[in-house]
């Protein structure tokens, strides 16, 4: 009915929008929502018909237009019917949103308490010519909590003749008294297949011709809208004569094509950073958007990470012009690592462009350094050999070859991998009332570090040396990965209670000769546990009320940076089962286990405690009263080695303005606090 009247108000009440010319009339035109008709059907057929429903879903899904198709049906002539008739008065009406016993409400522009009272004090009034008055408000979740609660008892309880329908988009707004008192339907994002169908009769209907692949890329674009991908064909329309091609499409909207994004991502695999900045400048010499094109370039990976894993061709989302079988070479010779990489990479990119008014130049970096990702699969594969190295320290790693040189820039930076395998010596720890000997296991790392350009050569040479020789110095060089942000990454690396990779205290020790150095990206460690037969476990204690604070202190010592500074504000252990060992800290101290309570620092501080046990413990952190302090037990005020004093400089430190900005800047978090140093005396400086 929709579109035998398309010319008509075309001519008779000027040019009228696609969207609005053919939006559904009835519940079989409904497109896309077949399980929500149906049930509204169903409940027209069977009488169970409710007095207030709420229709839920994205823009553009339907919900307003049904909302209508059921006032039809309710209000038809001959009674409620799921086929009224549409050329029917009242349906007109309804249809043209001047229907007397219809009100439409914006809830945006309606929100307040006096519309609210003015609709209650006119719900009493029957209805003119219909059965039922019916009152549709969109947008219902931009009503004031006012009006919400003023609502609540006509909508529990309204007269017999008052139908009420909300549509919202964002239905988490809505206070739980007025969801309870309605019937709920879920409106899904259209199909994509439903859509181009749609599309293409309307082009049918309009005297249009249109590519498959034209009205599919309109589809992929609406994002599960049919109102958008309307709107969109309504630009195309206006733009193309007579036919809709996928140039056109592309043209219009600012987007690229399957085979420009199949030869970045080859430039990726070339690691020829120059070649992309060249695909850059002539995509956007063509009308590109790069915003556009790092969304179009993210799903493109999306799809190639689907089949690189061997999913099935279905499951393919972005991409329709270029066979499976070519996606799954490309991410075989791409590798998994580097294609998770450029995911998050690219990601992140994406936050950082809705924000910026510098869209090309991050988009340019951003597939630059994706460029640069060089090796990723040959570090997993060096990390893998690890373990076979520690077992056998004669034997020899393979070594990744490297990649053919590239053109570089004065600043471009090449980075070195530091393979250290060592065997972590048993470690005696010591309390207050005891010591408690623990043995921990062996740790073989992979290191990462950067180093400019013009250190390489010297750093080559001495790297050469120390690796030829049977022992090297200990550095006091500490990984950075504690504030390190989500980057290309290897593995995740296992961490100690300060973030230092590799051994306990994060320092390097020495390495054995033999072991192989690849080239990978910065900012990259990983951790691998490897058997010695030689270690013995460690004696398992027994659960005893007198040794809690033994075992607590044990551990505590095991840990090292801030978390061993806020574990030390404890002031009592104790044993809640032979499983789980209660830490309490005092209320004033409770910023302190908001810090131990974080599932990774948590871990950390459990995996410690069963290394004292050697069996595995759970800790549980609680607040109790502050304790008052005897005068013979009180320090100072100004003693810096005070419990009030630390906690106080801890709290200062970690709410500093300047310490929230790096952290938020760099991605990292708090390591360590240290006390200030004293100054240096006059008589000191002058020496």
């Amino acid at each position: 009915m929709a579109e035998k009247e398309a010319s008509q108000v075309a001519t008779d009440a000027g040019y009228t929008v696609v969207a609005r010319r053919y939006r559904p009339k009835s519940f079989s035109e409904l497109v896309g929502q077949e399980n929500v008709s149906q049930a509204l059907a169903t409940a027209i057929r069977t009488g169970r018909i409710g007095h207030a429903y709420l229709f839920t879903g994205a823009r553009g899904v339907g919900k307003t237009s049904t909302a209508r198709i059921f006032a039809k049906a309710l209000n038809a002539g001959t009674g409620p019917t799921a086929d009224p008739d549409l050329d029917s008065d009242i349906a007109r009406a309804i249809d043209a949103g001047e229907d007397m016993d219809v009100l439409e409400i914006d809830g945006a522009s309606n929100r307040g308490i006096e519309e609210i009272r003015q609709l209650r004090a006119n719900v009493n009034v029957r209805p003119s010519r219909s059965r039922f008055k019916i009152y549709i408000i969109d947008e219902v979740h931009m009503l004031t909590t006012q009006a919400f609660n003023a609502l609540l008892k006509t909508l529990e309880e309204p007269p017999e003749h008052v139908k009420f329908i909300f549509c919202t988009t964002d239905p988490e707004k809505i206070p739980i008294t007025v969801l309870s008192r309605c019937q709920r339907f879920d409106f899904p994002p259209v199909k994509k297949d439903a859509i181009q169908d749609r599309l293409r009769y309307i082009c049918q209907q309009e005297g249009f011709q249109a590519d498959d692949e034209a009205l599919a890329l309109i589809a992929r674009r609406a994002a599960g809208s049919m109102r958008d991908s309307q709107s969109l064909l309504e630009q195309i329309l206006s733009f193309s004569e007579g036919k809709i091609t996928v140039e056109s499409v592309q043209e219009l909207l600012g987007t690229a094509d399957d085979s420009s994004l199949w030869e970045m991502v080859e430039r990726f695999i070339a690691h020829d950073a120059v070649s992309v900045l060249q695909a850059v400048e002539a995509s956007v010499g063509q009308g590109v958007e790069p915003g556009q094109f790092a969304e179009q370039l993210l799903g493109y990976l999306r799809d190639l990470m689907t089949r690189s894993v061997g999913a099935p061709a279905d499951l393919l989302r972005h991409v329709h012009s270029i066979t499976p079988e070519q996606l799954s070479d490309q991410a075989s010779r791409w590798g998994m690592q580097s294609l998770i990489a450029a995911m998050q990479i690219l990601d992140e990119s994406l936050v950082r462009m809705r924000h910026s008014m510098h869209g090309r130049t991050l988009l340019e970096m951003t597939l630059v350094q994706i460029a640069q990702l060089h090796r990723l699969e040959d570090l997993f594969s060096l990390s893998s050999s690890v373990p076979a190295v520690a077992a056998n320290p004669g034997a020899t790693p393979p070594v990744a070859p490297k990649p053919a040189p590239q053109a570089t820039s004065p600043i471009e930076q090449k980075k070195n991998v530091e393979a250290v395998v060592t065997p972590a010596p048993s470690t005696a720890v010591s309390s207050g009332a005891g010591a408690v000997a623990a043995a921990s296991p062996p740790i073989a790392a992979v290191e990462v570090d950067v180093k400019p350009v013009a250190a390489v050569t010297a750093q080559s040479s001495s790297m050469s040396s120390s690796l030829g020789s049977s022992s090297v110095p200990n550095s006091n060089h500490e990984s950075h990965v504690e504030s390190s942000r989500p980057t290309a990454t290897s593995p995740a690396p296992v961490a100690d209670g300060a973030g230092n990779a590799g051994v306990p205290g994060g320092r390097q020790t020495p390495a054995p000769a033999g072991v192989a150095v690849a080239e990978a990206p910065a900012h990259v460690a990983v951790a691998v546990a490897a058997p010695v037969a030689t270690s013995s476990p460690p004696a398992v204690l027994a659960v005893d009320s007198k040794n809690a604070k033994e075992v607590w202190g044990a551990t505590v010592d095991r840990l090292q940076g801030l978390l061993a500074d806020f574990a030390t504000l404890s002031v009592d252990a104790m044993w809640v089962d032979n499983e789980h060992l209660g830490v309490c800290f005092e209320k004033r101290s409770q910023h302190a286990i908001e810090h131990l309570q974080r599932t990774d620092r948590k871990s950390i501080v459990e995996r410690e405690l069963q290394n004292v046990l050697g069996r595995p413990t759970r800790v549980q952190f609680q607040a109790v009263p502050d304790r008052t302090v005897s005068p013979s037990e009180a320090r100072p005020a100004n003693d810096p080695n005070s419990l009030m004093q630390r906690n106080q400089r801890m709290r200062q430190v970690a709410e500093h303005p300047m310490v929230k900005a790096l952290v938020d800047t760099l991605g990292g978090e708090l390591v360590r606090i240290d006390p200030p140093s004293a100054p240096r005396s006059h008589l000191d400086r002058k020496g």
